[in-house]
């Protein structure tokens, strides 16, 4: 236990366990179950898996971006409703954009933090084949007033990509060779089963079980991915190619404070020993992850160099690259089993899944310290980081 800044005891938080759905393709194999049922379903398979009663949880923290049509009115309690849990259980639903999941870790682990929560269930959510990207603005108008304008210039995320290759001198085989190798990573790593461990295969209505990511290319080829089209500007160097699959999954984590796992005698998978959100000129919004990074390093007293591997989500490759270039992060650390790019990007639960390949790789290998990052729309970043070395 330690002593926040005002003098208050800081609970620790561990992560008992995590689970995810596959990532689906839009419109692929997803596209006829509604998110509630998704989210329920990882929910159910998480307690299912380490035989906790559902009724020891005190909250749900669910992210969700697109929170309307089937994702409105709560999503977060929907979904426990809609998986038959128990009723007493409350929950709230947030959205912090692209690190919605990873800000609803963030927290629940605050709330175990101060002592008044043991037992709390943290995840995220999107389908974007049922509530596709940006049908909040399309439906019910511009979330973007006349004052917000006149201070901020207003562009799409794939314009500010654009903004950040020119800034750091990125060339589209830059981008291009990153992607490729995502790719190449992450088929290999679902061909050695590494996801295995992570993933809940989901059965389809028509009796068909979903085991794999959808959104993998074993078979990609760098030549091709040189010939598409840059939509966001012309002659530019961000494609459909070096930008993250949009996809449609479920994750969620079981996190406790010391006092459950001890009451219970359960060995949790890891600590939460820091987390970091920041705020970035929404214009070039890709790089929050910089100074939310700064942030939970500081907060911790860590440098770069004690991480010993990072899960960043691979929104653009030039957001990426522009992460590593700032903070000197060497390449062979970060996302060794490929990431959004080959996924996919079920933004809500992306967070989430973030820390879950994290786990899963930091006990592959016997490592001890990992952090997972994310930038978020509307200029924003956050970073949570996690200690597999857990003695109690």
């Amino acid at each position: 236990m330690k002593l926040g800044k005002k003098g208050f005891a800081l609970h620790e938080v561990f992560i008992i366990e995590g689970v995810r759905s596959p990532i689906g393709k839009v419109k692929g194999a997803f596209s006829q179950v509604h998110p509630n049922d998704l989210a329920s379903y990882v929910m159910q398979s998480l307690f299912e898996k380490t035989q906790i009663p559902a009724e020891d949880a005190e909250l749900v923290v669910f992210g969700c971006m697109n929170m309307i049509g089937e994702q409105s009115l709560n999503i977060g309690r929907n979904a426990w409703l809609s998986g038959g849990l128990p009723i007493h259980v409350p929950a709230v639903s947030m959205d912090y954009q692209g690190g919605s999941g990873l800000q609803a870790i963030n927290t629940a682990a605050g709330l175990i933090q101060t002592g008044q929560y043991h037992l709390i269930v943290a995840g995220g959510v999107e389908n974007l084949s049922r509530v596709p990207f940006g049908s909040g603005p399309s439906h019910y108008g511009n979330p973007i007033s006349d004052s917000w304008v006149s201070q901020h210039q207003s562009v799409h995320p794939g314009y500010s990509a654009e903004l950040v290759a020119e800034k750091y001198g990125y060339t589209r085989r830059d981008l291009d060779h990153f992607a490729y190798q995502s790719h190449l990573k992450a088929a290999r790593a679902r061909k050695e089963g590494r996801f295995a461990k992570e993933i809940v295969p989901y059965q389809l209505s028509d009796g068909r079980y979903i085991e794999h990511d959808e959104c993998i290319r074993e078979n990609v080829q760098f030549e091709k991915m040189t010939t598409l089209s840059t939509p966001f500007k012309e002659d530019g160097v961000v494609t459909a190619a070096n930008c993250s699959a949009l996809g449609d999954g479920s994750a969620a984590l079981l996190l406790a404070s010391k006092a459950y796992i001890e009451k219970h005698n359960i060995q949790p998978r890891a600590k939460i020993v820091s987390q970091g959100v920041a705020g970035v000129d929404p214009t070039l919004m890709l790089m929050g992850t910089v100074p939310s990074t700064t942030k939970a390093l500081h907060a911790r007293g860590l440098s770069i160099q004690d991480i010993d591997v990072f899960e960043i989500n691979e929104s653009f490759a030039s957001a990426l690259l522009g992460w590593m270039e700032e903070l000197d992060v060497e390449e062979k650390k970060v996302n060794p089993n490929g990431g959004s790019i080959a996924l996919g990007d079920p933004v809500g639960a992306t967070g989430v899944r973030l820390i879950l390949s994290l786990l899963n790789q930091m006990e592959h290998r016997d490592l001890e310290i990992g952090a997972a990052t994310i930038n978020c729309g509307g200029g924003m970043g956050v970073t949570t980081i996690i200690d597999c070395n857990v003695s109690l």
